[in-house]
């Protein structure tokens, strides 16, 4: 299940930065909006990796 809920929460979090470019919000400017997808964006992106490189050390600790 660790590899499906991970795969499904990484989804989730795009689809959430998805509606946030897509949906602008009353009272918010789209460089706030722009501002906080990236910033959104790059957090998805520092989690994934960190969730990739954890796989893959623990794949070839044992070797």
């Amino acid at each position: 299940c660790s590899k499906i809920c991970a795969v499904k929460n990484h989804s989730t979090q795009l689809v959430k930065i998805a509606d946030t470019l897509g949906d602008p919000s009353f009272g918010l400017s789209v460089a706030s909006l722009n501002f906080s997808a990236m910033r959104q964006l790059l957090l998805f992106i520092a989690d994934l990796t960190f969730s990739l490189r954890a796989q893959y050390t623990r794949k070839f600790d044992g070797i």
